[in-house]
């Protein structure tokens, strides 16, 4: 009999506490946890699309807060600005502060919390491996919090928003015209998780783009 049978359900998504040499099970990606980071993703298209011509730079506080309006009316239950403690040996060091924590209730039927970090920059590498680092590092730290809704946070999403690129604004030189970008480029959507007990090693679920 295959060993799979013999796990609920639940056990076979998660295979939270049956690990091997510190490495979680292998499972398959949820289709509650893929059909709530599908509606993230909608919200964030919509608020991508209403606001990219809005200014020709970062604006990050500003498309967090819009995404927040989105969230309340898509009846999403969630925290934001969420205090993430940084400790040594226990000593409480700096704060971090994660933009939003996506709880179970309303649309959502995944029971996981799942830690959402926002960005609004140049899509590149460099600005793409620095928003992965800083969610794997919250995704590292939340465990080790004292607060009960952090210490099974296993789930994190990267989602980042472009910004207008000015090469593609302007004629040749000398300049005479200008047209914004169209159509306008989609934001980029990563869903990370923690793949070994330790909350040492992570693993790309799937991207939205």
């Amino acid at each position: 009999m295959n060993e799979n049978n013999l796990l609920t359900k639940r056990e076979q998504n998660f295979c939270v506490s049956d690990t091997i040499n510190d490495v979680l099970l292998p499972h398959a990606m949820d289709s509650d946890l893929e059909a709530i980071c599908d509606l993230i993703f909608e919200k964030a298209c919509e608020v991508n699309e209403a606001c990219f011509y809005l200014a020709p730079s970062q604006m990050e506080k500003n498309y967090q807060a819009i995404m927040a309006y989105e969230l309340s009316n898509a009846e999403i239950n969630y925290h934001s600005e969420v205090t993430i403690e940084l400790l040594y040996k226990g000593y409480p060091l700096q704060d971090a502060r994660a933009d939003f924590v996506i709880h179970h209730g309303g649309p959502n039927n995944f029971e996981h919390d799942i830690i959402v970090e926002v960005k609004h920059s140049k899509q590149d590498k460099g600005n793409r491996d620095k928003a992965r680092l800083q969610l794997l590092g919250y995704l590292y730290n939340a465990p080790r919090h004292s607060a009960v809704m952090l210490k099974t946070l296993e789930y994190g999403i990267v989602l980042h928003w472009p910004v207008q690129d000015e090469k593609k604004i302007w004629d040749e030189e000398p300049t005479s015209n200008a047209k914004f970008q169209s159509p306008v480029p989609r934001p980029r959507m990563e869903l990370w998780h923690t793949s070994n007990a330790s909350a040492t090693e992570f693993e790309l679920l799937k991207t939205w783009s």
